[in-house]
């Protein structure tokens, strides 16, 4: 059984790469207006590419 969690997203934090792997601190809009982070999305490099053109294609 696979757990999945649904999280709205409205920016990205900050980005770094370390040791492979590229680490997005994810941030959401909180009543105030201000970002707040919810989560780190953490992706191996040579996953990203993949990653950006899924996104990029799911924009279309």
């Amino acid at each position: 059984m696979s757990l999945t969690q649904t999280l709205l997203v409205d920016g990205v934090q900050s980005m770094s790469v370390q040791n492979g792997v590229v680490r997005l601190e994810l941030v959401q809009l909180q009543p105030d207006g201000k970002a707040a982070p919810v989560i780190q999305l953490q992706v191996p490099q040579p996953v990203v590419r993949k990653l950006i053109e899924a996104l990029q294609n799911a924009a279309r």
